[in-house]
């Protein structure tokens, strides 16, 4: 994750060096809508010192707390940041330009900062459910796993189910969630099984369920222990060979 956190550092402090007082006709949003008479009651200049000085401030401090958050707090958190950080930003940045336009129509901020702002909601609400722990519940006819991505199997839809030591390596994400320590959602492996993973911990052991129809099931909790709750199985939900 240190690379991604670098890598949209060096994107959002170059972006304050892209628009200029030449090209902003055409690169600013906003100010590109504009007719000409009303771009000459803007202050252009100001404008982009402005932005520059916001992308070299969001570059530098996105950074040092992404890298801090990483390697001192946890890859979870540093996820977060990384995602809620920059829109926060742009909320702040998008309702302080409007000073710049008060002598034109800006309204446009308004539905800028309400866009912004429901992606914000979005991204806590999908990382609040990513973050809570799926949960193993036996039930009278099978195995329900609880929580994002959760699934329910009855007895008869098992083949077989396994500890083993890890899932093995993934090879990309198809649809799902994934900060530094969980995956949750549908991934393809490196040998280009489509499986399911539910993994709260990578640093537990991993309950492997084959079901008769569907795709493969890595899962472990962050609560509980993966060998205990594979034992849990074993005692409750015998399947037949």
């Amino acid at each position: 994750m240190e690379y991604v956190i670098i890598g949209l550092a060096l994107l959002l402090f170059s972006l304050g060096f892209i628009v200029t007082t030449r090209n902003a006709k055409y690169l600013l949003s906003g100010y590109n809508t504009m007719s000409e008479e009303e771009r000459e009651k803007v202050n252009i200049v100001e404008v982009v010192s402005f932005l520059r000085r916001f992308h070299v401030f969001l570059g530098l401090t996105f950074l040092a707390i992404g890298l801090v958050l990483y390697y001192f707090i946890s890859s979870d958190v540093a996820g977060f940041f990384i995602t809620a950080y920059p829109i926060l930003a742009y909320i702040w940045f998008i309702w302080r330009s409007r000073k710049f336009y008060k002598k034109v129509d800006s309204g446009g901020y308004k539905a800028g900062i309400i866009v912004l702002f429901v992606t914000l909601v979005f991204v806590m609400i999908i990382f609040g459910l990513g973050y809570r722990d799926n949960t193993l519940v036996l039930t009278d006819d099978g195995l329900n796993l609880t929580g994002m991505y959760g699934v329910k199997l009855k007895t008869e839809d098992l083949i077989s189910f396994e500890l083993v030591e890890q899932c093995p390596a993934m090879k990309s994400r198809l649809n799902g969630f994934a900060t530094g320590n969980m995956r949750k959602g549908i991934f393809k492996s490196a040998e280009g099984e489509r499986v399911r993973l539910l993994i709260n911990d990578p640093e537990k052991p991993v309950i492997k369920i084959v079901p008769v129809r569907g795709r493969t099931i890595y899962y472990n909790s962050r609560k509980y222990d993966s060998a205990g709750l594979f034992k849990k199985l074993q005692e409750n939900l015998p399947l037949s060979d």
